[in-house]
């Protein structure tokens, strides 16, 4: 591993305990903060170090929390889309749903055609476990074995 790689690992690593950190004074419950402060080290894999430097740890947690608040009750199969205003005039496109080969090479072809730009993505893999009614009671990084989304 380069220098340069390391260098980048450690500060995503380091913005993670940040985001980890104000999860820690943001979220009112046990619950909450258990599985946010889980889904942030989730998070990092594949997340680009940009993302990060481009927002605040404060940020950051909002939109773990909001993620999280989405991925509430999908049943298996299902698949849920959002868009939503990101404040600076343009859109997220939000999808949640069971891990699939190529999901994003298409989601990308089919903005592409459609003629919208993609300004750059997040494609954070989880192992995700859920009560029976559908609620996500923990998150791991996607090399974590079970299922995932």
């Amino acid at each position: 591993m380069s220098v340069h790689e390391r260098s980048g690992i450690d500060q995503r690593r380091e913005r993670i305990a940040s985001v980890q950190d104000t999860v820690e004074q943001m979220a009112p419950g046990e619950t909450e903060r258990t599985l946010l402060v889980d889904l942030a080290a989730a998070f990092h894999f594949r997340t680009s170090l940009a993302y990060f430097a481009d927002h605040s740890a404060a940020e950051i947690v909002q939109n773990l929390r909001e993620s999280l608040s989405f991925m509430q009750g999908r049943a298996d199969g299902e698949i849920r889309v959002r868009v939503q205003a990101s404040g600076d005039g343009h859109s997220i496109l939000q999808v949640t749903m069971d891990d699939q080969p190529f999901i994003l090479d298409t989601v990308e072809e089919v903005l592409r055609v459609l003629e919208v730009p993609l300004l750059g993505f997040l494609h954070p893999i989880l192992q995700v476990d859920r009560n029976e009614s559908r609620r996500v009671v923990a998150v791991r990084p996607r090399t974590a074995s079970g299922p995932h989304e």
